[in-house]
């Protein structure tokens, strides 16, 4: 594999204070290759940040990206992968030079060999990996080594599980019973949101219309709720639900600050 600079993607950072993915994944690189150069075939960033569905919030000049940036590390084949507390350890250090940038993110960091790559299997991860993945440093064909995927094959059971942690999630951030207020905290708005979504997320695995970006996943609902037969066979009304993904999704993908949607708990 070619070393020459021209043969690798790359990530400059940026300027726009909503817009941290070039500085993250610049600040990754750096640290990255810094401490795990040898063997490495290419750095990848997957998650809403790469889809460009990242949330961000700014406090006077310091940046929030909610969520966090995940990245895979592939090596090549046979070679010697760091130890997880190692990629620990380089993940926390990107996340203090960001923190010196003005970034807070938290970072997650793997360590995988191409092979691991190969042997995905259909899933949510894998279908957006292949689908929306980012390789900002290395070779750019690596998605490639993914089989390719059928979004009609993501199992059920993946959807039901991710359902099952955005609500374990929402219940982690909740305040005290006597609180007036359960969604007081941006986190509890924002988790709420994400439930919302991955609700969105969950049924259209189910019915074999899943996408791999909440733009496309609200746009694929609203087309099932406006279709009298379609929406007759869900147990609830679908008209409303893809009304409060709609506005769910404007939220998460604007940069410009507005408040959270009006939602409920009930």
């Amino acid at each position: 594999m070619s070393t020459d600079p021209r043969h690798r993607a790359s990530a400059r950072p940026g300027r726009d204070p909503r817009n941290p993915g070039p500085d993250i994944c610049a600040e990754a690189i750096q640290q990255i290759l810094t401490r795990h150069r040898e063997d490495l075939r290419a750095l990848v960033l997957t998650g809403s940040l790469a889809r460009g569905e990242g949330t961000v919030t700014l406090d006077r000049e310091h940046c929030r990206v909610q969520g966090d940036a995940e990245f895979l590390a592939v090596f090549a084949d046979g070679a010697r992968r760091p130890a997880a507390s190692a990629m620990r350890a380089t993940a926390a250090q990107i996340q203090a030079a960001l923190r010196e940038r003005r970034i807070s993110c938290p970072i997650t960091l793997s360590a995988v060999a191409e092979g691991y790559l190969r042997a995905l299997r259909p899933a949510i991860f894998a279908y957006e990996l292949r689908s929306c993945g980012s390789v900002v440093w290395g070779d750019p064909t690596v998605l490639r080594l993914i089989p390719e995927l059928n979004a009609r094959d993501v199992p059920m059971e993946d959807a039901w599980r991710l359902l099952c942690n955005r609500i374990i999630e929402q219940v982690e951030v909740m305040p005290s019973p006597k609180d007036w207020d359960p969604l007081s905290s941006s986190e509890a708005r924002y988790r709420l949101v994400k439930l919302h979504l991955d609700m969105a997320t969950s049924l259209l695995v189910f019915t074999g219309d899943y996408e791999p970006t909440y733009r496309g996943r609200s746009e694929r609902l609203g087309a099932l709720a406006r279709q009298p037969e379609t929406a007759a066979e869900h147990p609830f009304p679908l008209e409303p639900f893809a009304r409060t993904v709609e506005a769910c999704t404007r939220w998460k993908l604007d940069r410009s600050g507005s408040n959270a949607p009006s939602l409920s708990l009930d």
